[in-house]
């Protein structure tokens, strides 16, 4: 009996120290990878890790030529490149990914290549942006073509010249150009008058000014010297009161200058290199190494426990059976 204790005993033993051995290999192996990172076209697709853990999204890094193309961040398993590689130009292309965890990054999988000898953007999906005039207040613009594909701007409909300088389509605003101020209510002794001046450009652009009552102080500063007889009453019409015009210069509309002929340099990148910025990663508070620790103590007591139930049951299953 004594043997089958012992025999019992060390294979419980046995059972916990395996166990613990697994649990402490898959805590030392690190959160899990991504897997599966493959092309779909000029997509990046992958899948997600195989785990509980919570994954708040990926990095991605794109390669052209062995040399990073730039580095992005999304919270899907997947991301469209089609813009990226029309505007860096033909090459063979790669990409990595990894895992975001919060406090830890998983391993990095690597794709494999693709060879893009293609990949020039034929702005198909070019629109024509129309000549507009501007106004006193608005900016007009010139006619050219904007292509949402590679964000380019273009002078032709054959694409041939680039706008480097975006802010050459712009057509500045031409002011206002006011007319004289006409008296619309002539003051009195006792109250204020108005006078208005309207733009020549749009008539609903009106600007609107106070004439002060006749005797004060500033009507006396403004008002031309008058010398009316003794015997003889004040003039009951407009005092001469009113401001001097103030007739504002006549402004010419700009013209409207065509795009110079000649064909801007290239502005295309010979490094290949991409300019966008790293994306900023999530900020959390979640720690994967926290949560995997704790899950490995529980099953390592629940498996302890276990075992001093089962050596229990047998030793006192073995008292009665001596008993008897």
């Amino acid at each position: 009996m004594k043997r089958t204790i012992k025999r019992a005993l060390s294979a419980v033993l046995t059972l916990c120290v395996l166990l613990s051995v697994a649990a402490l290999s898959a805590a030392a192996a690190g959160p899990a990878n991504p897997s599966g990172a493959y092309w779909d076209g000029y997509t990046a697709r992958w899948s997600a890790p195989n785990t509980s853990s919570t994954v708040y999204g990926y990095d991605v890094t794109l390669f052209r030529n062995g040399s990073v193309g730039g580095y992005y961040y999304t919270a899907d398993t997947s991301y469209d490149f089609s813009v990226n590689i029309n505007s860096l130009g033909n090459g063979n292309y790669s990409f990595n990914v990894r895992a975001d965890y919060g406090s830890e990054y998983s391993d990095t999988i690597d794709s494999p290549g693709i060879s893009v000898t293609d990949s020039f953007c034929t702005h198909n999906n070019a629109k024509l942006i129309g000549f507009s005039y501007p106004t006193c207040t608005s900016k007009g613009v010139k006619e050219h073509y904007e292509c949402p594909d590679c964000g380019k701007w273009f002078w032709d409909p054959t694409f041939d010249y680039e706008i480097t300088d975006k802010s050459e389509v712009e057509l500045e605003a031409y002011g206002h150009n006011w007319g004289e101020w006409v008296t619309v209510k002539a003051p009195t002794a006792t109250a204020d008058g108005e006078a208005k001046r309207v733009c020549s450009e749009n008539p609903d652009h009106v600007e609107y000014k106070v004439l002060p009552k006749l005797g004060t102080e500033s009507t006396a500063t403004t008002a031309p010297a008058t010398t009316a007889p003794a015997t003889t009453a004040p003039a009951t019409t407009a005092p001469a009161t009113t401001a001097p015009a103030t007739t504002a210069p006549a402004t010419t509309a700009p013209a409207t200058t065509e795009p110079e002929s000649t064909v801007p340099e290239s502005t295309e990148n010979a490094s290949g290199t991409a300019s966008s910025a790293p994306t900023t990663q999530p900020d959390s508070g979640a720690s994967g190494d926290s949560g995997m620790t704790g899950w490995l103590i529980a099953i390592i007591v629940i498996i302890v426990l276990a075992a001093g139930g089962a050596v229990a049951l047998i030793i006192l299953t073995s008292r009665k059976n001596g008993k008897k």
